[in-house]
């Protein structure tokens, strides 16, 4: 069993429209409910890999039952403090032309006795699993210090972490060595690392290294960086591009977790990685990718080295 922490997943509804004028009356042309960012679909790439994720986390209203369902469709077993209000619905409204107008509700935030049912729940869990998949989002304070807990909790049992939060603020999260890291550029930026992309990758190399995390998995418009100690290196396909998605490090990430618990070699979670964020399609949703888009994009990619034997080398970047 893979403990999958969606801490505080919610629904986006995409509305398409001609024309939009204050104060008027408009005909919808298109409208989607889909699950919004969240380790809900990381889940679902374990479970197409043939893993056993189990889903903790907080869910209510209507969007907790649709993600409820959503789950119990892909045989994904799950176990949420329910609540009675949504806890994050995303507004995502767009024209032909014209950038897509987002409208986020926050207004639900956990409470001290939130998090004393979930960390109960937590604990009756741990014994089955050896590694945790950590995702949520830091905009609510007592999100965050439950993430934290949780993840001090579980490094203290012994069990290994992958990191792949949502938000800037991730200082707090990296300090606490978690055993493998899904990074994006706004995080990297929250943590002064910026620049052209050799810069970033030998900048998050060095961070890695001082931190003595494992693994880091950095997803870039040609596939995806992977960073260890010894080795960095990306994977990829010819003719294809990285998913413009927000949940690509989701998905990136369900593929992480399961190369760990199969003990695959390094280059071998990179084409994975690499493979997932390549197949993954929001315009086939909910069936965002099968198994054999997977497994094709891994045969066909191609590992590019960028450091081994302690020389940098990006004359193929």
């Amino acid at each position: 069993m893979i403990i999958t922490i969606a801490l505080n997943p919610g629904i986006e509804k995409r509305i398409t429209v001609d024309q939009l004028v204050v104060g008027e009356e408009h005909n919808v042309l298109d409208y989607q409910l889909m699950i919004g960012r969240s380790s809900v679909y990381s889940a679902y790439i374990m479970r197409l890999l043939q893993g056993d994720p189990y889903v903790m986390g907080f869910a209510g209203g209507i969007g907790g039952r649709y993600i409820k369902n959503f789950l119990d469709k892909n045989r994904i077993k799950s176990n949420f403090v329910l609540k009675d209000k949504e806890m994050e619905s995303i507004f995502l409204l767009r024209m032909e032309g014209q950038p897509d107008t987002r409208f986020i509700d926050h207004s639900h935030q956990l409470t001290q006795n939130d998090a004393k049912n979930f960390k109960h729940k937590l604990i009756g869990q741990l014994k089955d699993t050896d590694i945790l998949l950590l995702n949520g989002d830091t905009l609510d304070a007592m999100a965050m210090s439950i993430m934290i807990d949780t993840m001090d909790l579980v490094k203290k049992e012994g069990k290994r972490v992958v990191l792949s939060v949502e938000g800037n603020d991730v200082e707090n999260f990296v300090a606490k060595k978690p055993y493998a890291w899904v990074v994006d550029d706004g995080q990297m930026e929250a943590l002064g690392i910026y620049g052209d992309e050799e810069h970033r990758i030998k900048q998050l190399h060095l961070f890695l290294i001082t931190q003595k995390i494992h693994y880091a998995f950095y997803p870039t418009d040609e596939g995806v960086v992977g960073v260890s100690r010894n080795k960095i290196c990306k994977g990829k396909l010819e003719g294809m591009a990285t998913k413009d998605t927000d949940w690509v490090k989701e998905a990136i990430a369900g593929g992480v977790v399961m190369g760990i618990k199969r003990k695959y070699e390094f280059e071998r979670m990179v084409k994975l990685a690499s493979g997932i964020a390549c197949a993954i399609n929001d315009k086939t949703y909910p069936n965002i990718c099968t198994r054999k888009e997977i497994d094709t994009n891994m045969n066909q990619c191609k590992i590019i080295e960028y450091y081994s034997k302690g020389k940098y080398h990006f004359e193929d970047l």
